[in-house]
């Protein structure tokens, strides 16, 4: 089973409530991108935003900041079900991760494009699932790395009963490369919140394997 997972990239609360309203009633989840505009050039809404969000979506947090040890105890304070963090900040990651998994919040551990899968298996057991970002990270409608395909198929050949997630440039015509390959995870931003019709983006992406 494949699952869809909206991203939301909101620079305002007001932005991130836009988006939390666009969603509801047509998925069960959604993904909030926190951006410090260290590690990456923009800064978005963070944990006490989506600590004031009133919603019955199930949301998920992925830490796009160089120092994640400064929000994760924030985000084990809200509601927020799982926390991706990727490895390439600083920081203890197998300890804010072991801390999560203690809080009972699912873990994922993100690499970017440039970095090679070996860099993940120290943290491997701690994690429910790997996520592979499929962009350079940062904004919406970033181009599609294509050099991530046979990444994703070298871990999905060692690590097969290791979930993978995928995020950035998901669209019905990238989304059968990444099925096959090995994702069952499709985290998809730009395409489905900017869509006119955010039921018919998500069928799209759904009948797109």
């Amino acid at each position: 089973m494949i699952e869809i997972i909206p991203a939301i990239i909101a620079n305002t609360p007001e932005e991130l409530r836009n988006a939390i309203a666009k969603l509801e009633g047509k998925t069960k989840r959604a993904s909030v991108d926190i951006m410090d505009g260290i590690f990456v050039p923009a800064k978005t809404v963070g944990p006490q935003e989506i600590l004031d969000i009133k919603t019955d979506l199930k949301l998920e947090a992925h830490l796009m900041v160089q120092d994640p040890e400064n929000w994760v105890p924030k985000l084990l304070e809200t509601d927020i079900e799982s926390i991706s963090i990727q490895i390439e900040s600083e920081g203890d990651i197998k300890k804010l991760l072991q801390e999560i998994k203690d809080s009972r919040k699912k873990r994922r551990l993100v690499l970017n494009p440039d970095t090679e899968i070996d860099s993940a298996i120290p943290y491997l057991d701690l994690i429910n699932a790997i996520q592979f970002m499929t962009v350079y990270p940062g904004k919406y409608g970033a181009p599609f790395v294509e050099k991530i395909i046979p990444k994703i198929k070298e871990f999905h050949s060692r690590y097969p009963d290791i979930p993978i997630a995928v995020d950035g440039g998901v669209n019905p015509e990238t989304a059968p490369k990444l099925v096959t390959a090995g994702a069952s995870i499709l985290i998809s931003g730009s395409y489905i919140i900017q869509s006119a019709n955010i039921e018919e983006a998500i069928n799209n992406l759904q009948s797109a394997y």
